[in-house]
Parts: structure tokens; C-alpha cells; sequence
């Protein structure tokens, strides 16, 4: 059996066991933009050390608002992937909305990626890859390390955010076996060029650049990596699959098929029009985890 956790960063959703909706309000943002951060899954290690350890997979947003979910939002619930997710969440799932966790998304993914507190890993929310805070310290082992010794086979997709100043803090040197996406904080969504690496093209695959993969919308790049792994898997071994997305932090893009043109404000619609991407992908990984069975 298959479990898809998808959280916004920090809260969301888990599909079919339970719906995380986390939500807090950071002073320099309006209460009714609140942003949500994530709050750690680990608990998904007891399940792991079932008799028939689950294949589990955890979903990612980053910067999402805790009200931009299709089944809080009418204007977040007109694109088929939209609704799609909400139907999944309503009959699947269990939505709990009353999750908090840290307002940043590098403390937030070194939160769940160590099992602890942010205060007790770090605060700080470090972009550039040569920044010597943020990430989590080398003596703590991280989900992908631990799960591993349980069996498994781990991948992460997306935004990693948890340390790339030398080659031990790289994904694949602290548990993932397979890894594909950007080291650092924020990037272009087509070009991957970040700022926070001066500039240089920052799409990574396992231990070193990922040549000739990017100019493809960054969602739909992450998704489609996501699902081929997840489809090329020998199911007889138990998988632990993290979808980190950057979607919807900035830059603030999106593709013209997610624009609901039914709402005046375009920066409201271009944030919905990302987060719309987010909801279809995550239904597209469901679907692929199902088909595998």
C-alpha cells in the first residue's frame, strides 16, 4: 500500500491518512495572507516498521497559503487538478487544520527532514550555497538515513535546502539514493538560475549537474521526475519519496493552463495559477503510486 503525504511548507495535506493545513502569521504579513510552514511527518517511521512496511510519500509546498487549499477556497477550486485533490482529500483523506510549525522553508524542511524542532536544528534560512548557517548539522541523521536502515529505497524531487557547502551535506551522501532537482533556497521555475549560486544554473542530479534537463516548468519537471521513479520502482521493496517543490515561493510564474481569468487581481491569479500546478502534480503522483499498487 501506498501513503502520499503532501504538506504545505509548513502544512497541507495527507493522502489517504491524514490532511495537514498549518498555518501562522509572520508580522510583515497580512493575517489573511497568512503563510503556512510544515510540520514533521516522522511518525510515518512507525509505519515503516510494519510487518509490510507502506511505500511512503511526502509532498512539499513552499509559501502556500493556509487557505489556498480547493476545499477552504472556491477561487482555488475551478482547475481540474484542483478538484481532483479535493475530491481525493474528502473521500481518502483526513484534513487537519490546526498543524504549526516554523514561517520559513529551509528551518521547515530541516524540521522534518531531523525530527526535531527548528530551534533545535536551525533557525536560520540560509539561500546561498556557500552560506555557512542553515542546513542540519552532520551529526543528525536525517528521514531518508534512517529509513534506509529500515529497508528502503529513498528519493527526493524538488528543493533541498538542507546544506550543499561541501560533498558530505549533498542529498545522496545523507541517505537519498536518488536525487534530482536544486541545492539551494530559490531559483528561476524555467531556467533554474539561482541567486542564491550567483547566478549559476542550479539543477542537480545525485552528484553533479543535471545537464541538458532543464527549461521545462519547474512543477511539471519535479512531477514528471517524480512519477518515473516512482513507476520504474520494484514495488517489492518499500520507497520513501519526498516532492520538495519551490511552487508557489517567487519568482512568481506560472503557466498560462492554470490561470483562472474568472479573478481580477493578477497577482491573486498568478498565485493561485501556481498552486493549482502543485495540487495536479500531487494528483498525478497519487495516481502513479496506484497504478503501481
Amino acid at each position: 500500500k501506498a501513503t502520499v503525504s503532501v504538506l504545505n511548507c509548513a502544512g497541507g495535506w495527507t493522502y489517504p491518512t491524514l490532511s495537514f493545513s498549518a498555518k501562522v502569521t509572520h508580522p510583515m504579513m497580512p493575517s489573511t495572507t497568512a503563510s503556512s510552514r510544515s510540520f514533521s511527518l516522522l511518525a510515518m517511521c512507525a509505519a515503516a516498521a510494519a510487518a509490510s512496511p507502506p511505500h511512503l510519500m511526502l509532498v512539499l509546498t513552499d509559501d502556500q497559503g493556509w487557505h489556498n487549499v480547493p476545499w477552504l477556497n472556491a477561487e482555488q477550486n475551478v482547475m481540474p487538478g484542483d478538484q481532483a485533490l479535493k475530491s481525493l482529500v474528502e473521500t481518502e483523506g483526513v484534513k487537519l487544520d490546526r498543524m504549526y510549525a516554523f514561517a520559513w522553508c529551509g528551518p521547515t524542511r530541516s524540521s522534518i527532514m531531523s525530527g526535531r524542532f527548528p530551534s533545535h536544528v536551525t533557525e536560520n534560512n540560509a539561500g546561498a550555497i556557500d552560506d555557512t548557517g542553515g542546513g542540519v548539522d552532520m551529526r543528525m541523521k536525517l528521514l531518508p538515513e534512517k529509513l534506509k536502515e529500515a529497508g528502503y529505497y529513498t528519493f527526493i524531487v524538488g528543493k533541498w535546502h538542507l546544506g550543499a557547502r561541501a560533498d558530505v551535506q549533498l542529498p545522496i551522501n545523507r541517505g537519498v539514493d536518488h536525487f534530482f532537482g536544486m541545492l539551494t533556497g530559490m531559483g528561476d521555475h524555467y531556467s533554474y538560475a539561482s541567486n542564491a549560486a550567483s547566478g549559476y544554473t542550479d539543477l542537480w542530479e545525485n552528484d553533479g549537474p543535471a545537464y541538458g534537463k532543464g527549461g521545462e516548468y519547474s512543477c511539471d519537471l519535479y512531477t514528471a521526475e517524480a512519477v518515473r521513479v516512482i513507476t520504474a520502482h520494484d514495488a517489492s521493496v518499500p520507497m520513501f519519496g519526498f516532492v520538495s517543490h519551490q511552487l508557489p515561493h517567487a519568482p512568481y510564474t506560472a503557466e498560462e493552463k492554470y490561470m483562472n481569468n474568472d479573478i481580477d487581481d493578477f497577482g491573486r491569479r498568478l498565485l493561485q495559477s501556481m498552486v493549482s500546478c502543485v495540487h495536479e502534480s500531487t494528483v498525478n503522483i497519487t495516481d502513479a503510486l496506484k497504478a503501481k499498487g
